[in-house]
């Protein structure tokens, strides 16, 4: 009997942890679709600018990228900074 009681635990644990994981496997999707919702509004604003006054795409996506870096990893992105200054250099 113990054995059993034991399998039934651990088969409930297993089931608690599933679902913990696709709960955080879900925000993680909604914070991904933010992001690219984002991604593409930077781009059509920048787009739009650049129609009439020319902006340097290339610069705008890499200091975007450097700020995601910067945002998700905290003061260990700040190296990445340089490389959008580099590229309007």
């Amino acid at each position: 009997m113990a054995r059993g009681r034991t399998c039934r635990r651990c088969l409930h644990a297993s089931l608690v942890s599933r679902s913990r994981d696709a709960s955080d496997n879900i925000r993680r999707i909604g914070d991904v679709a933010a992001l690219v919702v984002a991604m593409l509004a930077g781009l059509v604003t920048s787009l739009a600018v650049t129609v009439v006054w020319q902006i340097s795409i290339h610069n705008a996506v890499a200091g975007g990228t450097a700020m995601i870096l910067l945002l998700a990893f905290g003061p260990a992105a700040i190296p990445a900074l340089v490389v959008p200054a580099a590229i309007g250099w």
